[in-house]
C-alpha cells in the first residue's frame, strides 16, 4: 500500500473522529441541560411562572437561565426573597401572608449563585424587604469555582464588584470538566433523548393551575412540589434511600465529604454581603435546613458542618439576624417524618420552623 494511501486513510480517520466529537459536542451544547443553546425552554419556564401559573417540566435545565429570564421580566418587587440551593425549595408564600414572594433557589447553590441571584434584582431595582438566605454548609467551604450554574458567572462578578471582594475565577472559562461533560458518552445518550421531542416542538414542560402527581412542579411562588410518590413515601422507606444514598455511603466507608474547615475569602464574602443587605435595609434571615438524622449522625463528625452554623449563628448575632433552623434536626425539631431524603426536608417542617418567626420582631430587634 502506497504512502499516499496510508495518508488518505489517516486523514480520513481523522477527519470521522472529529466529525463524531463535533457531532456529540454539539447535540451536548444544544440539547444538554447545563449547554441548552434552545432558550426557549429556560424562557418558557420562566413565562409561566410570570403568568401566574404554575410549571411542570422534566429535564430541569439550566436553573440560572430560568432564574435570569424570571427577573428580567419580572414587573414587580416582591417584598420577600428566598435565596440558596434545592434545600431551601420547599419555603413558599403561604409562611409570609400578605406579602409578596418568590423562592429563587437554584439547585445546587454555592454561594457566588446566592450573590449572582441577589444582582439580577439589584441591578433592575426590585429591592425586596426581606431576603431569607438558605445557607448550606458547603457554601462557606469554598469551591473552585465560585457558582455552580455557569450562566450566573457574570452577575456574580458584578455583586462582587458591588461588595469590593475579589473573586478568584474569571467569567466563561470553559473548564476541564466542561470539556469532558460536551463528549461524555453517558451525557450523549440522555442528550439524544431529549434532542428529538426539541427539534418537534415538544418540549417537556407544561403549565397548570395545580401539580402533577408524576413529577416536580415548580409553583408560581418558586417553591416546589414533589412527585407523590415521595410525598407518600413512609419514614421507613425514607430511611433506606438515605442509608443508601451516594452521600450516607460515602460517609460510612470512612471518607471525607466536602473540606475540612470554613474558607475565609467565602466567610468574607457572606459577611460582606451581609452589610450590604442591612445598609440596603432590608432584613435578613438566615435558614439552616435541617438533614436527615441519619445523615446527620454521620455529617456532625466533619468539622465543617458544626463549625459552619456556628460560624452562623455568631455572625447572626453580631448583625442582629433571625435564625431558622439548624442542621441538626433534633436541634431544629425535625422529626424522621419531615425528610424526602437525606438533605431535602418536608413542607411541614418549613412550616412549623418559620411559624415561630416574626418579621416584625425581627426587625425591632435589628
Amino acid at each position: 500500500m502506497s504512502s499516499t494511501t496510508n495518508g488518505r486513510y489517516i486523514m480520513t480517520y481523522i477527519a470521522l473522529v472529529v466529525a463524531g466529537l463535533a457531532l456529540a459536542g454539539g447535540i451536548r451544547y444544544y440539547a444538554g441541560p447545563e449547554y441548552l443553546a434552545c432558550e426557549h425552554y429556560e424562557e418558557g419556564i420562566a413565562e409561566i411562572l410570570l403568568s401566574g401559573k404554575n410549571v411542570v417540566h422534566g429535564p430541569s435545565g439550566d436553573q440560572g437561565l430560568v432564574l435570569k429570564r424570571y427577573v428580567g421580566k419580572l414587573g414587580d418587587r416582591k417584598d420577600v426573597l428566598v435565596l440558596g440551593s434545592s434545600r431551601c425549595q420547599m419555603i413558599g408564600s403561604d409562611l409570609f401572608p400578605g406579602r409578596s414572594f418568590f423562592n429563587s433557589y437554584v439547585a445546587g447553590a454555592y454561594l457566588g449563585d446566592v450573590l449572582a441571584a441577589y444582582e439580577m434584582y439589584e441591578n433592575r431595582g426590585l429591592l425586596p424587604s426581606v431576603v431569607v438566605l438558605g445557607l448550606d454548609p458547603w457554601m462557606l467551604a469554598g469551591e473552585a469555582d465560585p457558582v455552580f450554574w455557569p450562566s450566573l458567572r457574570q452577575e456574580y462578578l458584578s455583586m462582587s464588584r458591588r461588595l469590593g471582594i475579589s473573586p478568584d475565577v474569571p467569567a466563561n472559562i470553559l473548564n476541564k470538566e466542561d470539556l469532558l461533560a460536551l463528549f461524555s458518552l453517558t451525557n450523549l445518550e440522555h442528550d439524544l433523548g431529549r434532542l428529538f421531542p426539541i427539534l418537534m416542538g415538544g418540549i417537556p414542560y407544561y403549565s397548570t393551575d395545580s401539580y402533577a402527581d408524576d413529577a416536580y412542579s415548580r409553583m408560581r411562588d418558586g417553591s416546589v412540589v414533589w412527585p407523590l410518590l415521595d410525598r407518600t413515601r413512609s419514614a421507613e422507606d425514607v430511611e433506606d434511600l438515605v442509608m443508601a444514598s451516594a452521600l450516607v455511603t460515602s460517609l460510612r466507608q470512612g471518607e471525607w465529604y466536602g473540606a475540612d474547615h470554613l474558607d475565609e475569602a467565602a466567610t468574607e464574602s457572606l459577611e460582606a454581603f451581609v452589610d450590604y443587605l442591612q445598609r440596603e435595609n432590608v432584613q435578613v434571615v438566615f435558614y439552616l435546613a435541617p438533614y436527615h438524622p441519619e445523615a446527620w449522625d454521620l455529617l456532625k463528625w466533619q468539622s465543617v458542618y458544626p463549625g459552619a452554623e456556628e460560624y452562623l449563628r455568631d455572625l447572626a448575632c453580631d448583625k442582629g439576624i433571625a435564625v431558622v433552623g439548624s442542621y441538626d434536626p433534633e436541634e431544629s425539631g425535625a422529626t424522621m417524618e419531615d425528610f424526602y431524603d437525606e438533605a431535602h426536608s418536608k413542607e411541614r417542617f418549613a412550616e412549623r420552623a418559620f411559624s415561630a418567626l416574626s418579621l416584625q420582631q425581627a426587625q425591632n430587634e435589628t
